[in-house]
């Protein structure tokens, strides 16, 4: 969801062909389909995710990457206890930008869980990267080229 997501606002802000937005997991099975509902959800939104294919977090991806945007406290850990080399670049979606961060620094992972878990989801995920996109696209716009 969040990669269709920040994908959409760049391509609405006409910035897609500066940045490069991939997701992975600290834990994923390659090459998983996406979830049902995951697809529902995004496109009801516009998105398009039926072609998307899980991919495992990999050290050449963490080294090609501008910045990495964790969603989970768990994820930011593992990546920062396995690639304390990193650790500037691997940051939480909750934290970014703010100075106060919420008590809950987590978007809670959906799967499993009905399809209005999935759509609370989303909206949580959009929400936040709409909070912290002037920070992204100034970075992009004063780059040659962006990694995410």
């Amino acid at each position: 969801m969040s990669e269709g997501i920040l994908k959409k606002l760049f391509r609405e802000h006409k910035l897609q062909k500066r940045v490069t937005i991939e997701s992975a997991g600290t834990d994923a099975i390659p090459g998983k389909n996406t979830n049902n509902f995951t697809k529902e959800v995004c496109k009801e939104h516009g998105i398009d995710v039926s072609q998307h294919r899980s991919r495992q977090l990999t050290k050449s991806m963490l080294e090609e990457a501008t910045l990495v945007i964790c969603l989970a406290e768990n994820h930011h850990e593992v990546i920062h206890r396995a690639y304390p080399e990193f650790r500037m670049k691997v940051v939480l979606l909750k934290e970014l930008g703010r100075s106060q961060p919420p008590k809950n620094l987590s978007v809670a992972d959906p799967i499993g869980a009905p399809k209005k878990q999935y759509a609370a989801c989303f909206k949580e995920i959009e929400r936040e990267l709409k909070r912290i996109f002037p920070f992204l696209e100034q970075r992009v716009r004063t780059s040659q080229a962006v990694d995410f």
